[in-house]
């Protein structure tokens, strides 16, 4: 392998790799050929343990621990790639171990990884005019991967990265770019779209191993009582937009299956219904710089009514998702299971206080409803700490990183061993879990959240969002804009993606200058949209009088094919009527003709044939008045005949 690539493109290609070799649902299968070529590589006499895991981080730039190692180790000894001597010393088959080289695989994936960073820096160029180089795209993928799935792992080393990144008030303009590339790329090259997530998810393969007992053949994750925080069934109820919907959506439909009982707590229910009622009572109050939720409302032109209808039925909405509210009452008096509550809503301010402009007051009451959850899931479990994925019985489901290190650096207060698994964990890593046991399942819903992060990343924070409201107002007092301008500015609907991409995550960039330019490019667009739809208009409008002359004459020559059926079936229906007459006549005689000679013969009297010639012209008069008649009935056929065919072919006569 290309020893001069850094250890950050070194570990994403690999773990690509890595995901390509999942088969069935199991991951440590997956990791055979990784071990293989090392073994291959170092060209080991004897394999240790310690050494191997060692030497298999330096080549590929993930861990690997021992145990996992081990099982990796005795799925290829099965496999004939290696033995135990008499010994007990671990021997490879190297002849065995040669076949399973992936040289030109990973070659393959390194065109995939350059063809992402490349088309990345020509979005970049076109769209925003970034110049960034091939490091600097290598890094933005590196971080996009990292920042979206790194608290799949319960390390502390790694947990410690995420704290550092908790709410990042701004991000890069590289960054930036990267989400709208990412996004840009499910719109319009959805095959790049897939390349990018199997990256991404191999990194979860990758870090998975470091999870306790994380092979999919042993991770059991059912029968469990599963309680959610409130900002989950907020964007399980698509408050926060679809892709975070259709992905908890998932999310719940995978644990319904396994059996698991969902629930939230009286205490969530009721902070849920005060956030509704909050964006209720603000809803036509444009200055209010609210949460998700309400610009959500605002977004959506949802009125009073839709809220208020939202909130009478929200217990009949989560029963049909099949969440419900537990009744399990919370008091705060000592009892056998009760943890030191004060000691966790510590641990949290101590985690949250790492964040930029904490405001301890605003976010007490939430804090102490997160402490009561985890107060009633302890009680639950009457303080038996899990030490495995399948021995966990109730689980807090959160969406706050922070909250998910709190609560796992308070687990370990509770006992001598450090490596139990705290009953609170993130979504993200909920999801890897139910990844490990089902991958192919799994991998719709993990496509929803790449996406739902990307736009969660890009969107206007209300920081933004307010420096350009400050803006606005100072322009109108000065006059330097006209009130219907200022109107226009103010619904954010029309302004988010368009200020968003102007400043490009960095609300530092809003001035005076970049108001003016938004308020602009929007006029600019707003005539332009005119402009199109009134040159649409025009050309609708030619369309439908050139369909129109076609129509017409389509129907002139339609009426004119008809008058020309009609004549001939006339003229054939009105010669065949006097031909009718003209041969019974004939025949008449005939026959009569036949008895006359027989007459003859017999010497009948002259008189009676002289009466039968007289018969045979007052016969022919019929004939004779048919064939006068004939240009008459000629036109009384075409006239009928004209009128049914009109009445069937729905045309105007």
């Amino acid at each position: 392998m290309n020893a001069s690539m850094n250890i950050i493109d070194n570990s994403i290609i690999n773990v690509a790799i890595l995901n390509s070799k999942i088969l069935g649902d199991n991951i440590i299968e997956a990791y055979i050929p990784f071990v293989s070529t090392l073994i291959a590589t170092n060209k080991y006499k004897e394999i240790k343990i310690e050494q191997i895991c060692e030497d298999f981080y330096y080549k590929y730039s993930f861990k690997i621990p021992a145990m996992p190692m081990k099982e990796i180790l005795s799925r290829m000894q099965k496999k004939d790639m290696i033995y135990r001597d008499k010994r007990g010393k671990i021997i490879p088959d190297l002849d065995k171990i040669y076949e399973t080289d992936f040289e030109s695989e990973y070659k393959e994936t390194l065109k995939k990884y350059e063809n992402i960073s490349n088309k990345y820096i020509e979005f970049s160029k076109e769209k925003f005019q970034i110049d960034v180089n091939k490091e600097k795209a290598e890094e933005c993928f590196s971080e996009f991967i990292k920042e979206n799935f790194l608290d799949t792992v319960l390390n502390d080393e790694n947990i410690k990265e995420v704290i550092e990144n908790i709410d990042r008030e701004q991000i890069s303009k590289e960054m930036y770019a990267f989400y709208k590339y990412v996004i840009y790329m499910y719109k319009t090259d959805y095959e790049l779209f897939k390349v990018i997530q199997k990256f991404c998810m191999g990194y979860i393969v990758a870090n998975a191993l470091s999870l306790d007992n994380m092979s999919s053949s042993n991770v059991i994750f059912k029968n469990k009582k599963i309680f959610f925080d409130t900002n989950f069934i907020l964007r399980l109820l698509g408050l926060e937009g679809e892709f975070y919907q259709n992905s908890y959506i998932g999310i719940v439909d995978v644990l319904k299956e396994n059996n698991c009982k969902l629930y939230i707590f009286s205490h969530t229910y009721d902070e849920i219904k005060n956030i509704l009622e909050t964006a209720k009572v603000n809803l036509k109050n444009t200055n209010e710089l609210s949460p998700e939720v309400q610009k959500y409302f605002w977004n959506n032109n949802k009125t009073e009514g839709d809220i208020v209808l939202l909130i009478a039925t929200l217990d009949k909405k989560l029963n049909k998702l099949g969440i419900f509210i537990s009744r399990v009452a919370y008091d705060s008096t000592n009892q056998k299971d009760q943890i030191d509550e004060q000691a966790l809503y510590d641990e949290i301010i101590n985690i949250y206080s790492k964040r930029k402009n904490f405001d301890e007051k605003t976010k007490s009451d939430m804090i102490w409803n997160d402490v009561k959850s985890m107060a009633l899931i302890y009680r639950d479990i009457k303080l038996i700490r899990a030490y495995s994925i399948q021995t966990l019985q109730d689980v807090f489901i959160t969406t706050n990183q922070g909250l998910a290190y709190a609560c796992k650096n308070f687990d370990k207060t509770l006992g001598k061993k450090e490596n139990a698994i705290a009953p609170c964990m993130t979504d993200i890593f909920l999801g890897t879990i139910l990844w490990v046991q089902n991958p192919i399942r799994y991998d719709k819903y993990n496509e929803k959240q790449i996406l739902a992060s990307c736009y969660s990343s890009v969107k206007l924070d209300n920081k933004s969002l307010s420096k350009f409201s400050t803006e606005l107002e100072n322009l109108k007092e000065k006059q330097k804009i006209t009130n219907e301008d200022y109107m226009l500015m103010k619904d954010y609907k029309v302004v988010e993606d368009m200020l968003s991409d102007k400043i490009m995550g960095n609300s530092d960039n809003i001035d005076e200058k970049t108001t003016f330019e938004v308020i602009q490019e929007i006029k600019d667009n707003i005539t332009k949209n005119y402009e199109a739809e009134i040159l649409k208009e025009k050309e609708a409008n030619l369309i439908s009088k050139e369909e129109k002359n076609i129509a017409e004459k389509k129907y002139e020559k339609l009426v004119e094919n008809v008058k020309e059926e009609i004549k001939k079936e006339a003229k054939i229906k009105s010669i065949v009527k006097v031909a009718l007459y003209i041969v019974i006549y004939i025949s008449v005689i005939i026959v009569d003709l036949c008895f006359n000679i027989v007459d003859l013969i017999n010497k009948t009297s002259i008189f009676i044939i002289i009466v039968r010639i007289f018969v045979y012209i007052i016969l022919a008069i019929p004939s004779l008045i048919e064939i006068r008649n004939f240009p008459k009935n000629y036109k009384k056929y075409i006239t009928k005949l004209y009128k049914k065919k009109c009445e069937k072919l729905k045309i105007d006569r």
